[in-house]
């Protein structure tokens, strides 16, 4: 129970990124919570994007999206890394980052 709402706190206390956590999950069509929790391609590839986002955009050590997210330091570095990888060369994950970067662009100035 503690670590649950310790969890759901620690997400409340970020508000700039919960924003973009909300905005992400409407642009991508998924749940916010399972942003957070699912394993689902579509969920975890909306994650990785918010991860990239805030890694080279907003400047955030890993570390930091790692406490964030309560994810393992290599796993925020895996997803960082695999989004990095897929905008360069894939369309899917292009088209998924542009559509999420106008989306931001649009609402956070």
């Amino acid at each position: 129970m503690y670590l649950r709402l310790s969890f759901f706190l620690s997400i409340l206390a970020n508000k700039n990124d919960m924003d973009i956590v909300s905005l992400t999950a409407k642009n991508l069509d998924v749940r916010e919570i399972d942003i957070y929790v699912s394993k689902t391609e579509k969920c975890t590839t909306a994650r990785y994007i918010i991860w990239y986002y805030l890694h080279y955009n907003k400047r955030k050590s890993i570390a930091q999206i790692a406490h964030q997210f309560h994810y393992a330091v290599r796993t925020v570095c895996y997803g960082i890394s695999k989004i990095r990888d897929g905008i360069l060369y894939q369309k899917y994950y292009q088209e998924q980052y542009d559509k999420f970067m106008n989306e931001i662009v649009a609402k956070c100035p």
